[in-house]
C-alpha cells in the first residue's frame, strides 16, 4: 500500500476494457457479403437514411430473411429503426424465428 503506486485498477474498469476490445475487434473485421443476387445486395445495401424502404417490410417473408437482414447492417441502425425493425418481425415471424433475431440483433445492441 505505497503512496506513489498511483490509480489503481477496479474490476469494472478491467471489465469495461475487455468489452471494447471487443467491439472494437467486431467493428474493424470485414464482413463478407452472403451469397444473394447482385440486385438484392444492390437494393438493401444502398439504405443508409430516412424512412425504412418498403423491402423491408417483406424481409420477414423472404426464405434467407438473415442473409438479407444482414445485408442491412443492423448495428448501424438508429434507434427508430431498431423499433420499427423489431415491431414488424416479431409480428410477421414464428416464435424461433423472432427468438432468432432477438438473438442476433436486440441482444447485441442492448449489451454495453
Amino acid at each position: 500500500m505505497a503512496k506513489d503506486s498511483g490509480p489503481q485498477r477496479t474490476l469494472a474498469d478491467i471489465i469495461i476494457a475487455k468489452i471494447r476490445e471487443k467491439e472494437e475487434k467486431i467493428t474493424s473485421e470485414e464482413r463478407p457479403l452472403p451469397t444473394l443476387s447482385k440486385d438484392v445486395i444492390n437494393f438493401y445495401k444502398g439504405y443508409t437514411t430516412g424512412k425504412l424502404p418498403k423491402g423491408f417490410k417483406h424481409i420477414p417473408s423472404i426464405e434467407c430473411w438473415e442473409d438479407v437482414l444482414y445485408l442491412t447492417e443492423p448495428e448501424k441502425w438508429s434507434a427508430n429503426a431498431m423499433y420499427q425493425a423489431t415491431r414488424i418481425f416479431a409480428s410477421n415471424l414464428g416464435t424461433k424465428k423472432v427468438q432468432r433475431f432477438y438473438d442476433l440483433v436486440m441482444l447485441p445492441r442492448v449489451r454495453f
